[in-house]
């Protein structure tokens, strides 16, 4: 079988199964598969042996890919391949290894610009969008999709919580914001739409996507002057400050929607400012 058949049969299922930014992920991931596929002229099954993970290393090294990068597209590639039953036993290697890597988060002074931009934003429909967005990704922690996929009849404003019905782990959960979210609510619900969902493209009158979100967040970043500014990090830093604020570990695995408490633990350490905190409230040889 040919190598682009087998990647398109897999994506189809990944779109089928998944979210869509989790496919759009994986379609950038193995496009690039494929262009070092056409490089080496490995077109079918049979062009595969042993060499092509030194020889994808080696073309990956030359494009400065960092060994994160190299180990997931080759771990995707394998999954390729297992989907479609496919013996990997030759192939399989051992993976890279990975330098500790620091998540994006906002410092204090860029986080106050941001919020600062958002408040003095217009309540019309279409900046409301934005300045509710901006402030429910900050208080809540949500991952974008699912606070694209928030609906109206799950908002509740009597404790200010939101019941998520999709979320990355498939499981529901709930998460919380603050009075200043809440308010902002309420005066978007009060503008008619067509939608069963909360947030709304106004001015292309359909749901509002992740495009427009980050269309806007690229115009916020160019206004600021901020090196670095995606959905994601809103997430990092609300894990953040409740991990510097000594949130119980369980709580903050419970808000993020996490599987595992390791993932959450990662949070902790990249908090050395709390492991300093912890370190002087705790220790003392005398």
């Amino acid at each position: 079988m040919r190598i682009k058949e087998l990647i398109e049969k897999f994506l189809e299922k990944v779109l089928l199964e998944n979210h869509f930014e989790t496919y759009m992920c994986y379609c950038s991931h193995l496009r690039c598969f494929m262009i070092f596929c056409e490089e080496f002229n490995i077109v079918d099954i049979d062009d595969l042996n042993e060499n092509i993970y030194l020889n994808f290393v080696k073309y990956c090294k030359n494009k400065n890919l960092c060994n994160r990068t190299i180990n997931k597209r080759y771990r995707l590639f394998l999954q390729v391949l297992k989907y479609n039953k496919i013996n990997v036993y030759n192939l399989e290697k051992k993976s890279l290894k990975e330098k500790f890597v620091r998540f994006d988060m906002f410092d204090k002074v860029d986080l106050k610009k941001i919020m600062n931009y958002v408040y003095n934003l217009k309540n019309d429909p279409i900046n409301l969008t934005h300045k509710l967005t901006v402030f429910l990704l900050a208080s809540t922690g949500v991952r974008i999709n699912e606070l694209l996929n928030i609906k109206r009849e799950n908002i509740n404003l009597s404790d200010n919580s939101i019941l998520l019905i999709i979320t990355k782990t498939d499981v529901e959960r709930f998460v919380f914001f603050d009075k200043y979210t809440a308010e902002l609510i309420k005066e978007y619900l009060k503008f008619e739409c067509n939608s069963e969902y909360l947030l709304f493209n106004f001015l292309r009158n359909e749901k509002y996507t992740y495009r427009s979100c980050v269309c806007f967040l690229n115009k916020m970043k160019k206004d600021l002057n901020i090196k670095k500014l995606h959905p994601h990090m809103f997430r990092h830093t609300f894990a953040s400050n409740l991990v510097l604020n000594e949130a119980p570990l369980f709580m903050i695995q419970k808000l993020l929607g996490h599987s595992s408490i390791r993932t959450t633990e990662i949070y902790v350490h990249l908090n050395n400012d709390n492991l300093k905190k912890c370190y002087d409230k705790y220790f003392n040889i005398a």
